[in-house]
């Protein structure tokens, strides 16, 4: 056996390489989604109950870091394969 018979290939292992619009890309998914966990830690941290307004930001907000999450997973996935 080439390798020596335990099995292992002698090949280095792929290297993903990553083009300037993924980064950004993925640079910009990760810095919503942080600045929506934020704002989503912020208003939990408020005080009594929240105002209309309050309630309707931390909603669209979760909805954000929902996306968010499931786009950077979206992205990582898609670049494993």
């Amino acid at each position: 056996m080439p390798n020596g018979g335990h099995g292992r290939s002698s090949a280095a292992p792929a290297t993903t390489v990553l083009s300037p619009a993924f980064k950004w890309i993925f640079i910009t998914v990760v810095g919503l989604t942080l600045l929506n966990t934020a704002i989503l830690f912020y208003l939990a941290l408020q005080p009594g109950e929240l105002n209309h307004q309050q309630s309707t930001m931390s909603s669209i907000s979760a909805n954000i870091v929902t996306g968010g999450v499931g786009a950077i997973f979206g992205l990582l996935g898609g670049k494993a394969l």
